[in-house]
């Protein structure tokens, strides 16, 4: 971890907190910074790494941050990736620019941002190191940095897949515990899960069901001692906990749009496991919130020559279908939801 000016924040705090006098200088020599953010995923078809400048002047910094031109290049950066096996170059990845309409609305401008892409579908090797390799051509300036990728070998042991073709999983509602878990893999520190249930919904003047779902976001996130992999991780729930979070979210807070679903139709519970890579890792605690009183931390960077952070991170999915017994719950005891058996 380095210890460096938080530019930003600075410029915040001191267009917060000094009077207007003018004949205090509070601005010193403006400096080009290169801000990196990237995140690899063997799993993305398309990597996009986020490459911006800190900027310094007089004034409001949260209206500086609202004009592109305070942190955006005038000039196209030549980005690449390069990949190592075991110490020997094997190939690189070349970046080119592309423009996002997407960005939701903050500190900075949006939604229109630029940022650098690369195709790596099916292309980048858990088992090989990659050195991202950033040069600006008007002042000769190099920024690298390199991370590892989380091996995608990572083994859920449970929910076990019960069946090949049509895997299902049985909650219940009571207060017996679901046994969620997995063995953490190499280059993996912190890992999450997340439950999506998907389902559909038949609506009055509509002939075609509609799809729907809803995010469980209600687990603790785990951290492995080391990055070796081999250790057991839990995230057990309680089966009515399920059902709860259900009912509080499948029907519509509309009353009106409520009255208009005819019937539901359950598909998928699907559990999404995510796993972030060692200097991602540190980069998340470094920015938990705190508890302290003392609030200055110091700055996480794995740039060189610059600022941001380049690392890796990684997702797996175990899906299933409600078994007869949930099934049943859901069409019996829930009947308020409209959901119904298909088959009937």
């Amino acid at each position: 971890m380095k210890k460096i000016s938080a530019v930003l924040f600075s410029i915040i705090v001191t267009s917060l907190f000094l009077s207007c006098d003018n004949e205090v200088t509070t601005i010193s020599d403006w400096e080009d910074i290169t801000v990196v953010y990237g995140l690899l995923n063997q799993n993305d078809s398309i990597t996009y790494l986020k490459i911006t400048k800190a900027f310094l002047g007089e004034g409001n910094a949260l209206i500086f941050a609202q004009e592109p031109d305070s942190s955006q290049y005038d000039v196209k950066l030549d980005v690449k990736i390069e990949e190592y096996n075991n110490g020997k170059y094997v190939r690189e990845f070349v970046f080119d620019t592309t423009t996002v309409y997407d960005k939701e609305e903050g500190v900075f401008f949006a939604p229109r941002q630029t940022v650098y892409q690369a195709v790596t579908h099916q292309q980048l090797n858990d088992r090989s190191r990659y050195k991202l390799v950033v040069h600006n051509p008007t002042n000769g300036e190099t920024i690298t940095a390199e991370t590892p990728l989380v091996h995608s070998d990572l083994e859920i042991s449970k929910p076990i897949i019960n069946n090949a073709a049509r895997p299902t999983i049985n909650i219940t509602d009571d207060d017996y515990t679901k046994a969620v878990e997995l063995i953490s893999t190499v280059n993996g520190r912190r890992y999450g899960v997340y439950v999506t249930f998907y389902y559909q919904e038949l609506l009055e003047g509509n002939p075609n069901p509609i799809n729907k779902n809803i995010v469980w976001r209600a687990f603790p996130v785990m951290k492995a001692t080391t990055a070796d992999g081999g250790e057991e991780l839990g995230f057990d729930f309680v089966n009515k906990t399920f059902w709860k979070w259900i009912n509080d979210n499948v029907p519509y807070t509309d009353a009106e749009m409520e009255n208009s679903v005819l019937e539901r139709y359950a598909d998928q519970v699907v559990f999404t496991f995510e796993v972030a890579e060692d200097q991602f890792n540190t980069y998340m605690e470094v920015y938990e919130p705190s508890v302290s009183l003392i609030q200055d931390r110091p700055v996480f960077t794995n740039i060189n020559n610059g600022i941001g952070l380049f690392a890796a991170r990684f997702s797996k999915e175990r899906a299933f279908y409600l078994s007869e017994i949930s099934s049943n719950i859901l069409w019996d005891d829930y009947y308020e939801l409209k959901f119904v058996n298909p088959v009937n």
